[in-house]
């Protein structure tokens, strides 16, 4: 028998190179899984801060960008940090959908401190649009469940939210510290408000009383009642553009906030806090590729 027919009919450098790429596919996947949240744009369509959909957020972020106004998208939770005493206090923005965990939002309040939070309830589960990347296909208006009003709002806070049809014309007052500030523009549909009950509202609905913006009795927490007011919805004309940044600008001067940050972890983009998510961020990594 010759020595080329006793050889092995694997190539020793074939072999090494299937395990080096085996080896690196298998971190690569991982690592995916762990910080794809981080990584991705989050354009779907859902409601939040990175979506460009009509549920999204991403216009009254640009307008915040445009207007010189400090802004932060949070992929995780953060400490309160105040931005100073000449600058004001930053309001975090949390969009929440209908089963999102209530102790979820718990946990972000509590991690804000002192600061203010404001609470955008959800109305509107929406399906993505098989044609157009980003947009949402359709949708249903949905009540959002009590659960999710903060454990801490509720004492002061106790209106249930509701649907009501408004006819074309509706308006809404906004409310400084102790008189009217201004009359708004709401439009007609379906709007989500809270029944008449105790607490303190910065936004009322004129001839019927319902309110739109709770706030709860130490002015931390903020719940606005219906997405439309503020979301890429609201910007599809003027009158109700207008009508968003009169409520934002309401909310951040009673807070005393200067700037905003919207937390988007919520809405499953969080940045890979967890274990196997550090796996693959400094110092860690070193041990991971080890």
């Amino acid at each position: 028998m010759s020595a080329d027919a006793a050889r092995s009919p694997f190539d020793p450098r074939v072999v090494g190179a299937i395990v080096v790429i085996g080896v690196i596919g298998f971190i690569a996947m991982w690592a995916l899984i762990a910080l794809g949240p981080q990584l991705s744009a989050g354009n779907n369509g859902q409601g939040h801060a990175l979506s460009k959909g009509a549920a999204g957020y991403a216009g009254i972020v640009d307008y915040a960008e445009r207007a010189d106004i400090w802004i932060d998208i949070r992929r995780e939770v953060v400490e309160a940090t105040p931005l100073g005493d000449d600058e004001g206090r930053i309001l975090l923005v949390l969009t929440p959908e209908r089963g999102t965990d209530p102790e979820a939002i718990d946990k972000l309040i509590k991690a804000h401190g002192t600061e203010p939070v404001l609470l955008v309830l959800p109305k509107w589960q929406t399906f993505p649009n098989p044609k157009r990347k980003g947009w949402a296909g359709g949708g249903n208006v949905v009540r959002a469940p009590d659960a999710l009003i903060p454990a801490a709002a509720r004492a002061s806070i106790d209106g249930k939210p509701r649907l009501i049809t408004l006819a074309s014309g509706a308006r809404a007052t906004l409310w400084g510290p102790a008189a009217p500030r201004a009359t708004v523009a709401l439009g007609a549909g379906l709007w989500q408000m809270f029944e008449p009950g105790r607490g303190r509202s910065l936004l009322t609905r004129t001839g019927g009383g319902e309110s739109l913006v709770m706030r709860s009795a130490n002015r931390r927490i903020y719940i606005l009642s219906d997405p439309d007011l503020i979301n890429n919805f609201a910007f599809a004309s003027r009158e109700r553009a207008r009508t968003a940044v009169a409520v934002l600008d309401t909310i951040a001067e009673d807070a005393g906030a200067g700037g905003l940050a919207f937390d988007v972890t919520l809405n499953g983009l969080g940045g890979g806090s967890g274990f196997l998510g550090l796996a693959f961020v400094p110092p860690f990594i070193g041990i991971t590729l080890c």
